[in-house]
């Protein structure tokens, strides 16, 4: 199917949208909701006050409410992806039942919580719940066996966004200054860095280049990734070969030599010594206990 296909009413301002294009150019618009623009497959291309976003296969963008956004697809086969607009008062009354106590719910029914932002940032679907819950509304959309009757489907969107919400809300907070949107745009910042470690730990990775994806000088990016996530980005990168190596040396035939080499480390002996000092035991024997 070409075009868009709606699943949910566009009486309220809760909408879910189904749409399949090759081509396709939506000039600038403004949604009193929260929107979210998940690719199922392909790449959109989104402007939001100015700064540009390529929401590629796998990955979702948050735009806020009241924002200005711009709409590009340009591709050589259908680029498939959902649109889902959450109303501001659902997301408020969402909050309050995630924040505020059973005792205050009950003597007020209708209470709301405030709630900030998420940082302008393409999400990947890999990264949580509420990625795992699009990849499947993207499936059954695709498949047309996704049918909504009633807003109870954006209460229980709503609150998986603001479940994955909590910790960014966490680690902004973190952050040592005084303006909101300061907070905001340093955080989308160190995650960008933070997701090039992810996917590149087992690589000779040098801060600097972590610094400059981030846009920051290597000290700034140094402090304040360690203020953000507890730990600095050097101890953060060793976190994520451990993890793998602990996963290799339980389901993989490979020698520790060579699992020590996958992971990023120099050799062999700086893998046991580290592995021995976090885990207390070395790889080997970590192996045999596992097995």
């Amino acid at each position: 199917m070409i075009g868009f296909r709606t699943i949910y009413p566009l009486r309220t301002g809760n909408k879910l949208v189904y749409s399949s294009f090759p081509a396709f150019e939506e000039p600038k618009k403004v949604t009193a909701s929260l929107s979210i623009k998940y690719s199922h497959h392909g790449t959109e291309q989104y402007e939001v006050r100015g700064k540009g976003y390529d929401v590629k296969t796998g990955e979702f963008l948050f735009i806020p409410p009241n924002d200005p956004f711009y709409t590009l697809i340009d591709s050589d086969t259908e680029v498939i992806g959902l649109c889902i607009d959450i109303e501001q008062g659902i997301l408020k009354e969402a909050a309050a039942a995630l924040l505020c106590k059973e005792e205050d719910l009950l003597a007020n029914p209708g209470i709301t919580q405030p709630f900030a932002l998420l940082p302008d940032f393409c999400y990947k679907t890999s990264g949580g719940q509420l990625g795992a819950y699009l990849q499947q509304l993207g499936a059954w959309a695709e498949n047309d066996e996704l049918c909504l009757g009633s807003t109870e489907f954006f209460y229980t969107l709503a609150q998986t966004v603001l479940r994955q919400h909590l910790p960014f809300i966490q680690q902004a907070g973190r952050i040592k200054t005084v303006r909101p949107a300061t907070q905001k745009e340093l955080l989308r910042r160190l995650l960008l860095a933070k997701e090039l470690m992810e996917e590149e730990f087992a690589k000779d990775l040098d801060i600097r280049a972590c610094a400059k994806v981030a846009c920051l000088s290597p000290f700034h990016f140094i402090r304040s990734f360690k203020q953000v996530f507890g730990v600095t980005p050097h101890q953060y990168i060793l976190q994520k070969r451990l993890v793998f190596a602990k996963q290799q040396l339980l389901y993989s035939p490979y020698s520790v030599n060579d699992i020590a080499l996958f992971c990023g480390f120099a050799n062999a002996p700086q893998f046991i010594a580290l592995f021995k000092k976090r885990e207390g035991i070395t790889p080997a024997l970590y192996r045999l206990g596992k097995n």
